[in-house]
């Protein structure tokens, strides 16, 4: 009897908990929206530009947040394309191939480089800059490749070890009946 009270008890308490978060997310949301809703137009995006010469470039672009927008998904896509092929090859390696040696100590690198904060990488990529104008390139700069290089770096370790993690999740029965 006193287990079932404490249990009703408990069950309550962790959906009204759970009401409340929701109830102020909605709050916070139809805030954002019904004090935003006004600036949401194309002036916010592409600024005095004409939207549709923004987004063919045809025109130059100094005002608004298109340019950022387009950057970021850029960036997005640019990194995905760095470490799609090498993360899931990485993780097919240690799943199916690799020997009990070879998997720990990439496991170990692997879990060292997730490790590493995203502000040590930033880091990173800002000194491989410093150091490619003063040795090879004195014309290097900030870019695009080099801001997924750092990204791929962050992204690699997470892609390796799912990848990994649910083909091991396989059985082998399924394994050997798919080939």
């Amino acid at each position: 009897m006193q287990r079932s009270l404490i249990f009703h008890f408990l069950r309550w308490s962790m959906g009204f908990s759970a009401l409340l978060v929701l109830g102020c997310i909605a709050t916070l949301v139809f805030f954002l929206l019904s004090k935003g809703w006004p600036a949401w137009n194309t002036q916010l995006f592409f600024g005095n530009t004409n939207p549709l010469d923004a987004i063919l470039g045809r025109a130059p672009l100094w005002e608004g947040i298109w340019s950022a927008f387009m950057g970021t998904l850029c960036l997005i896509a640019a990194t995905m394309a760095l470490v799609l092929l090498p993360g899931i090859g990485c993780g097919i390696f240690l799943a199916e191939y690799a020997s009990s040696t070879w998997n720990k100590r990439l496991s170990t690198a692997i879990d060292l480089l997730a490790g590493a904060p995203s502000i040590v990488m930033g880091l990173f990529g800002f000194t491989l800059i410093l150091f490619l104008r003063r040795t090879f390139l004195p014309e290097a700069n900030t870019c695009l490749l080099l801001a997924a290089g750092c990204l791929s770096l962050l992204v690699t370790p997470v892609l390796v070890v799912n990848t990994r993690e649910a083909l091991e999740a396989v059985p082998r029965s399924i394994k050997l009946a798919a080939s």
